[in-house]
């Protein structure tokens, strides 16, 4: 309104009306400056803060302008071009001997399967000849020959494996599957070989060679944390059967005798190796020695275990059992 009045007069008093305009523009500012100041809900204007960036921005604001957030926001968020590492059991690297396939979707005819050489290439015209392939997983030589391919303006190529061969591992010992075998990752954990080998029921421990000439690394069998213990292409792995000690057994008629100790041998394995399908016993006692060096008689009833009422204990290396009827 002050604005108003004051333009409508200032062609009546041309010369004091241009005092009024600068005032009733001073007025209005201090008006909305103090009312920002009294908003609890706004932050505390700096006028100095304000003139330098006004002053600092550059004569051409279109040409300095920021680019879109969503722009912004997707270039800042994307990944670098190498990404997390990836962890050996998660990938496989190419080598040599490997068949891999190779279809260029483009065409009906770009399909077909490349044997990496001795040099570690493919020969894949299409892309141009050796193209490399060793130590690349079929990802990273996806991207390569699309990359490479001239021929149309959009490749879209498919690699897979076809047939792993170079990553070997020798398996050996009380197995079923000996041999070598291949890996299809960077490393597996045992429980991978164990699987495939067919390990015999005996076995309890496993021993690892990681190269030649090297100690090899022992394993206890019947430790949960073994099946997790990571196989590596060049390795040669052996099942094998460790002596656990021994055991004597009496029966109730005859003599003692002492035995060999098998891995997870129990009490009533034990008592049919030596009564095989004669008699009947009806109890064994197992004696033992424990931690404090005392001997420990543990009864058993052995009509009792066979009808799974109780559970059948393991025999441990040192204890002497007793059969009676």
């Amino acid at each position: 309104m002050c604005l108003f009045k004051t333009i409508l007069s200032t062609f009546q008093r041309p010369f004091s009306s241009i005092a009024a305009v600068i005032v009733c523009f001073a007025a209005a500012a201090g008006g909305v400056d103090a009312q920002v100041r009294n908003n609890p809900y706004s932050p505390s204007p700096s006028r100095e803060v304000a003139r330098i960036t006004v002053a600092s921005l550059p004569q051409s604001s279109v040409d300095m302008a920021p680019a879109p957030v969503s722009t912004q926001i997707s270039t800042s968020a994307a990944p670098s071009s190498s990404g997390p590492p990836s962890l050996a059991t998660d990938i496989y690297r190419i080598g040599v001997g490997d068949v891999i396939s190779i279809n260029l979707n483009n065409t009906t005819q770009g399909a077909g399967y490349f044997t990496v050489g001795g040099n570690g290439t493919i020969d894949y015209p299409l892309a141009g000849d050796n193209v490399p392939a060793a130590g690349r997983t079929v990802d990273e030589i996806q991207r390569l020959i699309s990359s490479q391919v001239r021929l149309y303006q959009n490749p879209s190529v498919t690699v897979k494996v076809r047939e792993y061969n170079s990553h070997r591992v020798t398996v050996s010992g009380i197995v079923e599957r000996p041999g070598e075998k291949q890996l299809r990752r960077e490393a597996v954990p045992l429980y991978v070989v164990r699987a495939e080998a067919l390990v015999n029921a005996a076995a309890n421990r496993v021993s690892i060679t990681r190269a030649p000439l090297s100690a090899p690394e022992v394993y206890d069998l019947a430790s949960p944390s073994t099946d997790s213990v990571v196989i590596l292409p060049g390795n040669a792995v052996e099942f094998s059967t460790a002596s656990l000690g021994a055991y004597s057994i009496r029966p109730a008629t005859g003599i003692a005798t002492q035995k060999t100790l098998t891995p997870g041998l129990t009490l009533k394995s034990a008592v049919a190796v030596v009564m095989g399908t004669t008699g009947n016993p009806r109890k064994a006692v197992i004696r033992r020695i424990d931690a404090k060096g005392k001997v420990k008689s543990l009864d058993f009833n052995l009509h009792s275990i066979n009808d799974g009422k109780v559970i059948d204990p393991f025999i441990q290396a040192g204890d002497v059992i007793e059969i009676k009827d």
